[in-house]
């Protein structure tokens, strides 16, 4: 069980980073607030959550079948993810600032959203995003080990 503890504490740590680096989920949430408010934002962000959800269940019973059917092409896939994190750190490194300007005349003017409507945009907004796709796979082929239960992965 110690073991598990530490492969959680490894994903809570790159996790950590993660959430605070701006990207398309951020945006959308950021453009939600700016827009319509509150529960607008709120209702996106449980659309982004509720896909994220969906992107990491079928990554982690994915890696459980090609671990099953090749520990080599696992590996493979694991060298192939760590290449994408070095990527995409190196991305944000280079990365400038961003200024966003919010007319306040416009906002004023806007109606409300739907509950429906802010929670689709965020679904969808990160369902058709390859990146989380991508990252998830990085992530969880390099820091869970092949033979942890998938039991456990899914807690």
């Amino acid at each position: 069980m110690h073991q598990y503890l530490i492969e959680l504490a490894s994903l809570m740590a790159v996790f950590s980073f993660a959430i605070v680096a701006p990207g398309a989920d951020t945006a959308m949430v950021m453009r939600q607030a700016m827009l319509y408010g509150r529960r607008a934002t709120i209702l996106t962000s449980f659309g982004i959550g509720t896909s994220l959800l969906f992107h990491v269940t079928y990554t982690i019973l994915g890696l459980g079948l090609i671990i099953s059917k090749s520990i080599l092409l696992f590996n493979v896939i694991k060298w192939l993810g760590v290449a994408y994190l070095i990527y995409i750190g190196i991305q944000s490194l280079r990365a400038g600032t961003t200024v966003i300007a919010v007319n306040a005349l416009e906002k004023a003017m806007r109606p409300d959203q739907s509950a429906g409507k802010a929670f689709l945009l965020g679904l969808l907004a990160n369902a058709l995003n390859p990146k989380p796709v991508f990252f998830f796979l990085s992530i969880l082929s390099t820091l869970i080990s092949h033979e942890t239960p998938v039991a456990v992965k899914v807690c």
